[in-house]
């Protein structure tokens, strides 16, 4: 997905989004400012202010690459991938790509930073399973301004990649083809 905090954006301890499978107070994976509470900046970053919180691992920080920080008039490449673990067993997946793609989101190509990798991670310790993703737009105290959000994709395959960013583009039309039969 695609996310772009317009000015005069103010990040406090916002939760951006939650995953579980009731409704969005009802505990799961959540993402945001969580525990933040700082008062209210321009910009955040992923790795000390803003995490993905789980029951049993706590809060999951960046542990990859430079720090990377949501910029405001930006569009900010967020990828993520949760496999959740097995019950009794500290076997979760959280891969995490977060770029920053300038004002018209353009600027991002190639292959996304990752900047979490575990797969230790303690999600649940019932059955919970992830079938209810709620965007919310919740903090106490609050963030102020407006957020976009573009390419929103949930899927069981991926990771997926920049939108409109071709890989391996195809190779080129052979030329001079000659056919004979």
């Amino acid at each position: 997905m695609y996310v772009k905090f317009v000015s005069p954006y103010l990040f406090d301890s916002l939760k951006f989004f939650t995953i579980n499978e009731g409704g969005p107070c009802d505990g799961g994976i959540d993402f945001g400012g969580l525990g933040f509470n700082q008062g209210q900046v321009p910009s955040i970053d992923i790795g000390d202010d803003w995490r993905f919180g789980s029951y049993g691992s706590g809060y999951l920080e960046q542990n990859m690459g430079p720090e990377r920080s949501f910029l405001v008039d930006e569009w900010n490449f967020l990828e993520f991938h949760i496999l959740l673990n097995t019950v009794g067993m500290s076997d979760g997946v959280l891969e995490v790509w977060l770029d920053n793609c300038g004002t018209d989101g353009s600027a991002c190509s190639g292959t996304p930073t990752k900047v979490i990798e575990r797969t230790d991670v303690v999600w649940r310790d019932t059955s919970m399973e992830m079938t209810t993703f709620w965007k919310e737009n919740w903090s106490n105290p609050p963030s102020s301004g407006n957020s976009l959000i573009d390419n929103l994709v949930i899927s069981t395959a991926g990771p997926i990649g920049f939108f409109g960013v071709t890989p391996n583009p195809p190779p080129a039309a052979p030329t001079g083809l000659q056919i004979s039969g």
